[in-house]
C-alpha cells in the first residue's frame, strides 16, 4: 500500500493505493485505489479467513470502522460501524488483547486523550459446523428464516462487535431489512432450553 498527497489550494488531499503481487516474484499489478484507505488504516485478519482485512478512521478522525476482504481478491465488503467515539484519532493497533486467537482493535485519539480498546466479538466459522437448525438465505437481503426440527422461544441478533441489534420471540422468520450491512450473529434458545448460534451476513 502507499499514499499519495497533493495540494487543493490551503488543503491536501490524500489518495491511496495498493498493489497486487501478481507473481511472488516481484510483478505487481498497476495501482488500485481504495476508497477505504484513510490518513489512519491497518491491515489485519479480523475474522480469521486468511485474508486481510481493512481497519480505517475517516479523514477527520472521528471514527473507526472495517471492511472485509470477503474473497481474498480485494473486494471489500462493508461492515457494522466499530465507533464514532474519538475525536482527533491518531494510531490504530491490532493485536489479540484477550487471548482468544482473534486481534482486537486498540485506539489513541489526541483530543479527546484516550486510549481505547475493541474486543473483536467475530466467532470462529468452527462453532457454525454440526448444528440442528440452518438460517437461510445467506447473504440475505429482507428476511432470514430459521429451518429446523424445533420449538423457538427466542432469538437475538448480535453485529461484529457483540451488540444486540434486534430480539424476537417465537418467530422462525425475521425481517432484516432494517439492518445495515455486514456479518451478524443470531443466537436461537428453544423451549427445551438449548441454544445455537449462526452466522449470516446481511446484503
Amino acid at each position: 500500500m502507499f499514499t499519495t498527497y497533493r495540494e487543493l489550494g490551503k488543503q491536501g488531499e490524500y489518495d491511496r493505493y495498493w498493489l497486487e503481487n501478481l507473481n511472488d516474484s516481484g510483478s505487481f499489478s498497476e495501482p488500485i485505489n481504495s476508497v477505504y484507505l484513510s490518513s489512519f488504516s491497518v491491515l489485519g485478519d479480523l475474522d480469521n479467513d486468511a485474508d486481510l482485512d481493512i481497519v480505517f478512521s475517516d479523514a477527520q478522525g472521528t471514527i473507526i470502522d472495517w471492511v472485509e476482504n470477503y474473497n481474498g481478491l480485494g473486494d471489500y465488503l462493508g461492515r457494522p460501524l466499530i465507533t464514532d467515539q474519538v475525536i482527533g484519532l491518531r494510531s490504530i493497533v491490532l493485536a489479540d488483547i484477550d487471548g482468544d486467537d482473534y486481534p482486537d482493535i486498540i485506539s489513541a485519539s489526541v483530543n479527546d486523550n484516550k486510549i481505547a480498546w475493541y474486543p473483536n466479538r467475530i466467532l470462529n466459522t468452527d462453532t457454525f459446523e454440526n448444528l440442528k437448525t440452518k438460517v437461510l438465505p445467506t447473504p440475505a437481503i429482507q428476511e432470514i428464516s430459521i429451518v429446523g426440527l424445533f420449538d423457538i422461544d427466542s432469538t437475538i441478533i448480535y453485529n461484529v462487535i457483540g451488540e444486540v441489534v434486534m430480539e424476537c420471540r417465537q418467530k422462525a422468520t425475521l425481517n432484516i431489512s432494517a439492518l445495515k450491512a455486514g456479518v451478524y450473529f443470531l443466537h436461537l434458545t428453544t423451549i427445551d432450553g438449548s441454544t445455537e448460534v449462526h452466522q449470516f451476513i446481511k446484503k
